[in-house]
């Protein structure tokens, strides 16, 4: 499922807008043939097995993700307030023959996280744009699913696109 809209549009410079992505998938196995799981135990935390089941999860489905976004674009200039956020993905939820990378998920699965960032433009006469912007302004720390390195803390982004 993929969802965008557009909540506000205010004169046309101001715009809200927000995307969500939320993917489910599961697979049927022969239940007679054993299956490694991930399996919930009465203290919470997940134990990797072998055992008889007749469904399991699809391998590398992301858990919910989307951004946020409150933009400014006017004739001159352009700014944008945004969030980027992920759900939680349970440790049932990975595919255990597969390569999400649980090796790097906490014994609940992989957190979720939301970053707050911005960026803006300004148009140089009409041959030049500098553009500025601040990524993960709270400077989190964070995984993308399925990957095996942490994003980035804060950043700061600057370029100068010229025409000729």
């Amino acid at each position: 499922m993929w969802l965008q809209c557009s909540f506000c549009k205010h004169n046309r410079a101001i715009a809200l807008y927000s995307t969500i992505n939320y993917t489910k998938g599961e697979f049927e196995t022969d239940a007679s043939k054993k299956s490694t799981v991930y399996q919930k135990q009465t203290n919470g935390s997940y134990l990797l097995v072998q055992a008889n089941v007749s469904r399991k999860p699809l391998d590398h489905v992301p858990p919910v993700f989307g951004k946020t976004s409150l933009q400014y674009a006017g004739k001159m200039w352009s700014a944008e307030f945004f969030a980027l956020y992920n759900g939680w993905k349970k440790l049932d939820k990975y595919n255990a023959d597969g390569e999400d990378n649980a090796q790097y998920a906490t014994a609940d699965g992989m957190p979720g996280w939301a970053t707050l960032n911005i960026r803006g433009s300004i148009n140089i006469k009409q041959v030049a744009q500098l553009q500025l912007g601040v990524e993960n302004l709270l400077d989190r720390n964070y995984r993308y699913f399925a990957s095996g390195f942490s994003a980035p803390g804060r950043n700061f982004i600057a370029a100068l696109r010229v025409n000729f």
